[in-house]
């Protein structure tokens, strides 16, 4: 895969100021990555070649927390869905973990922009079993999880809880989505849990893909900056 783009790294054209400093260096909590584990902090490579999937144009960008790259994805203004993102394929696992550094800037009122996803995959399904997400909604200010669940050729279910949290700036971001036992998706935010969201049992999935960047954008009245740096994604457990 050919190196992508260098970025802008630029200033803030935002009402969203730089929050609280997040570390400066950064290493796989494993050490050693396993199968069903991926950390990049886009620093050692100027591709993405550790993700199976880029969509869109994702570039690399002098803004992070553990200099001298992040990912980043710059968004003009547009009605209709422009995703921009990195995609991994794991084995499915009983908890599904994402951590990462993440920052949104932007003067919309009115946009959504989701920068995480996992999606739950059927050996034979042409659309995901179910899907979790974290967005940016710009009407209100507020970050919202949220699960889009297949209706069996129907329009998708979808359910959503807020996240009480403060997102201005960089910040440290967990994702969990836990489908054993007490069924649940949640978040937390500099180390507070800062949303949980009960969810349905899922069965039937084969694979799970976690994309992160910005995987569905609606209404973008304005310019967004996202920047996402020191990402670790993993599966635990049997599923």
């Amino acid at each position: 895969m050919a190196p992508p783009p260098s970025g802008d790294a630029g200033t803030s054209d935002s009402a969203v100021d730089s929050g609280t400093d997040a570390p400066t260096t950064f290493s796989c909590p494993s050490g050693t990555p396993t199968a069903n584990e991926l950390c990049d902090d886009f620093d050692k490579s100027t591709t993405f070649e550790k993700w199976l999937q880029v969509v869109g144009s994702p570039v690399l960008d002098a803004d992070a927390t553990s200099p001298p790259r992040a990912l980043a994805i710059d968004l003009a203004p547009a009605m209709n869905d422009k995703p921009a993102h990195l995609t991994r394929r794991f084995a499915p696992g009983s908890k599904i973990h994402i951590e990462l550094d993440q920052k949104v800037t932007t003067t919309d009122t009115t946009g959504e922009v989701d920068t995480i996803a996992i999606e739950l995959i059927a050996a034979t399904a042409t659309q995901p079993l179910d899907r979790y997400g974290l967005a940016f909604i710009r009407n209100g200010a507020k970050w919202q999880i949220e699960q889009t669940i297949a209706n069996s050729g129907q329009q998708p279910k979808q359910i959503f809880e807020d996240v009480i949290a403060s997102f201005e700036g960089w910040r440290h971001v967990i994702f969990q989505v836990e489908l054993t036992g007490v069924p649940r998706a949640r978040v937390v935010v500099e180390g507070v849990p800062a949303g949980q969201l009960d969810i349905p049992a899922v069965t039937g999935a084969q694979a799970v893909d976690i994309k992160v960047g910005v995987t569905f954008t609606k209404e973008l009245k304005s310019n967004y900056k996202v920047r996402l740096d020191n990402v670790v994604l993993k599966t635990e457990g049997s599923f």
